[in-house]
């Protein structure tokens, strides 16, 4: 992570459960997750585990990674749709 900007509560979540309420309680799912360089996340973005963030992209205040997302894009969250600008 070479030159990376992590804007304050900033949400990096690298663990996650089983969505079937039988399982819920007995494991918890560690996923990695890749910044790449020159990378900005602003306030108070969360990025979910298993996601790689492209060379050069900027996530918007708010926005929630939940995929990849390749170099050089702007992603911005807006009540609950991502965009890509």
């Amino acid at each position: 992570m070479n030159n990376a900007f992590i804007g304050p509560n900033v949400n990096i979540i690298t663990s996650s459960h089983p969505l079937e309420l039988s399982q819920r309680h007995q494991c918890v799912i560690a996923k990695p997750i890749v910044i790449e360089r020159n990378v900005w996340i602003a306030a108070s973005a969360s990025v979910i585990g298993g996601v790689t963030d492209g060379k050069n992209w900027v996530v918007m205040a708010g926005a929630v990674v939940t995929k990849d997302v390749p170099p050089i894009l702007y992603m911005v969250e807006i009540l609950g749709k991502a965009f890509v600008l």
